[in-house]
Parts: C-alpha cells; sequence; structure tokens
C-alpha cells in the first residue's frame, strides 16, 4: 500500500478540518447530553414538590376535620340527652364525604358542610324531640270549649227540627250559643289534626285525644291560633267564635261541638264535666 497520500494529508490542512469537526461533534453531544440531564432532573424535582404539597393539603384537611369533630366527643350523653354512650361514627374519605353512623337511636348526630376549600366539616344536629301527652280515657271528662246556651242539641237516634233548613233531621254535634269573637278552647289535651274550611261548617278545627277519641270545632273565625301537628293542652285558645255560614245562621253566632269515638260520633254532653 502507498503510504504517501495518507501522509500528506496528515502533513496537510484537511486533517485539520476533520479533527475540528471531531471535537464540534463532541462538544454538541455532551451539551445535548447536559441539557436533558437538567431537564430530567428539574421535572422529577417539579413530580416531588407536586406530590409533597398533596400530602401537605391532605394532612390539613385531616387536620381541620379532627379539629372540627373532636369537640364533639366529650359528654356528648349530656349534650343531647343520651343515657348511652355514643360512637361519633366519622372517618375522612378522599371524597371530602362523612361517614356517619346513623345506626344510634335518635338519628345522626352531625351532618356535612362543605366549606370554600372543599373540606367536610361536622355540624351538631338537634336531636328530634316528639312531643307525647296521655292518651284520652274512655272514664275521662271533657271540658266545655266555652259557655253559652245549646242552640240546637245532640240528636243521633231520632230526628230533632232545624229551623234554618226547615226540616227534620238528626244531628251529630251541639251548637253552643256565644258572639262573636268569643275564645275557644280544648276539651281536652290532643294534636290539631285538621284545619279546613267550607260552605256548610266553615273553619273547622279537629283535635286528636288518643284512644280513638277526636273533638270538631266548627262555625269559627278563619284566624285560628293554632297549627297542624300541634300539640294543645285542655283549656288552651284554638280559635274564636266567627258569623255561622248559611246552613246555621238562624243559630246566631255559635259553635258546632263533635265528640267521635273511632269515628262514631257520640254525645257530647256524656263527656263534659257539670
Amino acid at each position: 500500500m502507498d503510504k504517501k497520500p495518507v501522509k500528506q494529508f496528515v502533513n496537510g490542512k484537511g486533517f485539520y478540518v476533520v479533527l475540528s469537526v471531531c471535537f464540534a461533534v463532541v462538544i454538541i453531544s455532551a451539551g445535548v447530553i447536559t441539557v436533558n440531564n437538567s431537564r430530567q432532573i428539574k421535572q422529577q424535582q417539579e413530580y416531588d414538590d407536586i406530590a409533597n404539597n398533596d400530602n401537605t393539603e391532605q394532612e390539613e384537611a385531616r387536620d381541620v376535620l379532627n379539629n372540627a369533630v373532636e369537640p364533639m366527643d366529650p359528654n356528648l350523653s349530656e349534650l343531647y340527652g343520651l343515657d348511652t354512650a355514643i360512637d361519633d361514627g366519622l372517618s375522612y374519605q378522599e371524597d371530602s364525604t362523612l361517614a356517619v353512623n346513623d345506626t344510634v337511636i335518635g338519628g345522626p348526630l352531625v351532618e356535612k358542610v362543605v366549606a370554600e376549600n372543599n373540606v367536610a366539616i361536622a355540624q351538631p344536629i338537634e336531636p328530634e324531640i316528639k312531643q307525647v301527652f296521655s292518651a284520652f280515657k274512655d272514664d275521662s271528662k271533657m271540658i266545655w270549649p266555652l259557655e253559652g246556651k245549646i242552640v240546637m242539641d245532640y240528636s243521633k237516634d231520632h230526628t230533632i227540627y232545624d229551623k234554618t233548613l226547615d226540616q227534620y233531621r238528626i244531628n251529630e254535634s251541639i251548637s253552643i250559643a256565644a258572639q262573636l269573637g268569643t275564645a275557644v278552647t280544648a276539651a281536652a289535651t290532643g294534636t290539631v289534626v285538621s284545619i279546613e274550611n267550607d260552605n256548610k261548617k266553615g273553619c273547622t278545627v279537629v283535635l286528636d285525644h288518643g284512644n280513638g277519641w277526636q273533638t270538631t270545632y266548627s262555625q269559627l273565625q278563619e284566624n285560628v291560633i293554632v297549627d297542624k301537628n300541634e300539640i294543645v293542652e285542655a283549656g288552651d285558645v284554638i280559635g274564636g267564635v266567627g258569623n255561622p255560614t248559611k246552613y246555621g245562621i238562624l243559630l246566631g253566632e255559635h259553635l258546632d261541638f263533635e265528640v267521635t269515638k273511632d269515628g262514631v260520633s257520640t254525645d257530647p254532653k256524656r263527656l263534659l264535666a257539670d
């Protein structure tokens, strides 16, 4: 092999050009590798920062929840009037909800409130207090809903004359005369089961006294002072005497008072105290 051309190339300028190109390639490659490594390190740091922030937010959320729930633990029995120890039944979940133990008598003790940061915070729920009363007994007595003269008596077994309708008919209530606005009181303790108004009886309130006993008060003023499902005591005012409807106008202003047992009417006078 002829070594003269090779020697000429090495001694010539071409050798230095090639050598310069090789150095340039090496430098560029090193720069690219350095940039890539820097980028990977930066990304890893960002991922680490995000993970650390998430962990910090979760810890803060747990702290907020624990601080909200923790004050509810002491003296729960005294606060809610319960005789037994109660498990608060609360646990933090990733979906920002509360697991509430609703198996305790009286229902759940806490409810969920979502704050601006979407963290569920426990709030106490006032237990529902149901009023109760002693049911009316068959041998008990009622008080008169108002004082006045009976202008149309109870009559279920035979007909009596109704001067307003000008006919004989049975009557399952008593009509007690009274001036307009005279206070009408509950004949016995009970619950308001209905408040209605129609053309025949006018404004009517029905009380349930338990054991199948009910009393009905008709021809009242429309602005009664009781509400449906309200418990009233015997002697509490439920409303006032109103203007009679056309079906009882000739009786004058009066109260129609009816007593039923299991839906069957009975003579109110038999139960009213002397």
